[in-house]
């Protein structure tokens, strides 16, 4: 694995997706998904490291704040041992992240199918979302730096609204990541599947929406099974 080679791919996704995409899509297909894992994968495992080390660096206040929320906060349906905060609990991100990305992707492409694109394959589908997954990837990382050093629950050395400055930063990027995932989707979308932007369009809102639809339905079915049984009801 060339390293110099994976990250300038990672600066053409986010700068020049057009010319980008089109050299990808004279590749054998095959070539297409390895190759959109393999540089997604590698951006998944740097920001993870670093997230662990922004916990390692200020992990007595986070789990001071893990403490607050549990002891002041309504039960939660997660493990004790996610909720406390620890560093190595963070190494489980890039296992949802990759889990989030290929169900994204397998609800996109059963769309494509039905709105009837005659050349559709599952491999590049799923590449659209590695790659579209690359702008909240990088700009995720400044987002956990944020929130690892001001935490929500603010503790002792922290000053006062800096938890809730940081709080609206870390928005401002999760809301800038999105925006620029949809540009990146669709126009990998409008080249692999000569699509035109509305299609496009179509094609990558669908996912997230239904996505997010299926997952708090399922999330919220989890946590009232827990809590009911935890009650004895």
């Amino acid at each position: 694995m060339n390293l110099k080679s994976e990250w300038n791919r990672i600066l053409s996704v986010l700068g020049r997706p057009n010319a980008f995409f089109a050299e990808a899509l004279a590749n054998r297909e095959s070539h297409i998904f390895r190759d959109a894992l393999r540089t997604t994968g590698l951006l998944l495992v740097v920001s993870t490291l670093l997230y662990f080390l922004f916990t390692l660096l200020n992990l007595g206040q986070l789990q001071e704040q893990a403490q607050a929320m549990r002891a002041y906060g309504p039960p939660s349906a997660l493990p004790v041992w996610i909720q406390e905060g620890l560093p190595w609990n963070r190494f489980i991100f890039p296992v949802i992240w990759l889990m989030l990305i290929f169900y994204g992707g397998l609800i996109r492409h059963i769309l494509i199918r039905l709105l009837g694109e005659p050349n559709a394959s599952l491999a590049r589908t799923q590449a659209v979302g590695l790659y579209a997954s690359i702008p909240i990837i990088v700009l995720s990382v400044p987002g956990f730096a944020l929130g690892a050093f001001f935490p929500y629950v603010p503790g002792p050395g922290v000053p006062p609204g800096a938890s809730g400055v940081a709080a609206m930063l870390s928005t401002a990027l999760l809301i800038a990541g999105y925006l620029w995932h949809a540009v990146v989707a669709v126009k990998a979308l409008k080249c692999f599947y000569k699509q035109n932007t509305g299609r496009a369009f179509l094609g990558w809102i669908f996912a997230p929406f239904f996505g997010t639809f299926v997952c708090c339905g399922l999330w919220f079915g989890f946590y009232f099974v827990v809590v009911y049984a935890s009650a004895g009801i």
